[in-house]
């Protein structure tokens, strides 16, 4: 869970100058770091968590994610899951749920929302795992989209999506392009 005081709140929009824009990474606490980010005007955050096991709480089991075949799937130790909040007019920050996004900008959101985790592994290049959960829509869009931001970042970077996750998690490697081909 994400707390933050509305100075906090402040400085990390302070340099918001668009309708649509992506902010840089900053630390919200210990375990958590956010790249704040705007969507029409709308102030939102996308959290980079580390996983409770790593910091110290609950087992090692919980940190693995059940798989379509009946198995799991173990992460890398450096891996991020993102949680999403909004920000109110009352400046409070709320957990949004990732598929509630207003259908008008949802593919403007899911764009922006890629390039906030473009930012994150900017800042962060040793961790490439990322996993939300997505109930309904925003995951098959998030895949949708990659394609598109990889167009415009010029073929950089590679995702790889784990097709094997099961519902409702969502996973993805990026990685720098010529990695990927010498991971291959």
């Amino acid at each position: 869970m994400v707390v933050l005081e509305q100075e906090q709140i402040t400085a990390l929009y302070r340099h918001q100058n668009t309708a649509d824009w992506v902010g840089e990474t900053q630390m919200t606490s210990r375990w958590c770091e956010c790249v704040p980010f705007t969507v029409n005007g709308q102030r939102y955050l996308a959290s980079f968590f580390r996983a409770n096991y790593i910091n110290g709480f609950g087992s090692y089991k919980e940190m693995l994610f059940a798989t379509t075949d009946g198995g799991v799937f173990m992460p890398k130790y450096e891996h991020r899951h993102i949680s999403l909040h909004t920000i109110s007019d009352a400046e409070q920050l709320i957990q949004l749920d990732a598929d509630a996004v207003p259908p008008e900008f949802a593919s403007l959101f899911v764009f922006t929302l890629l390039k906030a985790t473009l930012e994150y592994q900017r800042s962060n290049r040793h961790v490439n795992q990322y996993f939300f959960h997505s109930d309904g829509e925003l995951g098959p869009l998030v895949k949708m989209r990659a394609d598109e931001l990889l167009t415009e970042i010029g073929g950089a970077l590679s995702i790889t999506f784990y097709e094997e996750l099961a519902a409702p998690m969502v996973g993805f490697t990026l990685i720098a392009a010529q990695r990927a081909e010498t991971a291959r």
